[in-house]
């Protein structure tokens, strides 16, 4: 449910009796540039795959930097990303992060001037590496938690991190998943 305050969206809490399974996060949305070149990424200008990383960001932000290497590498049509890619992609944020276009939180990426982000469901990504814990966003992890508690006050430390998992399209909360949102 949506009230319209000043034609602004803002989303209301669950109706009574709702869970966390029900409540609905935006869906996770994969960046697909299109590169039209005949140099390898590495051998492309700084500046030229500084706009193709910020057309990722803009789309996935926040987002790992490995992730972007990877949207990168799929552009291109290659099957993997070695250090020369990687290496190419980093120069590249470097340059959009000196230009005042992208923030980076440690190995994450988002665009200037973005500081939260709602939990986002990746049930649906291709790329399966997103379901990684070491791939979510601190600040989107964060804001799942944050969200949970909000809207279920009273809950235990270990439902929150089940249900803040389940906002975020995680299907099982392991160890690895418990200790991120931990």
């Amino acid at each position: 449910d949506y009230v319209e305050v000043d034609k602004i969206g803002i989303e209301q809490g669950p109706a009574e009796g709702q869970n966390a399974e029900e409540l609905a996060s935006l869906p996770y949305v994969e960046a697909a540039p299109i590169v039209r070149s005949d140099l390898a990424p590495h051998e492309t200008a700084v500046w030229t795959l500084a706009e193709i990383v910020l057309e990722i960001v803009q789309t996935e932000g926040p987002v790992h930097s490995a992730e972007i290497a990877r949207r990168v590498r799929t552009a291109w049509g290659l099957r993997r990303a070695g250090a020369r890619i990687q290496e190419a992609t980093d120069d590249a944020l470097d340059y959009c992060v000196k230009n005042h276009d992208l923030q980076t939180n440690g190995k994450f990426y988002s665009t200037a001037g973005a500081y939260s982000v709602p939990p986002r469901d990746r049930s649906d990504v291709t790329q399966r590496s997103l379901l990684k814990p070491e791939s979510l966003p601190p600040t989107e992890m964060r804001g799942a938690l944050q969200r949970v508690i909000a809207e279920h006050v009273g809950v235990s430390g270990d439902e929150a991190v089940t249900m803040g998992a389940r906002l975020l399209g995680l299907k099982r909360t392991g160890a690895d998943v418990r200790k991120v949102l931990d």
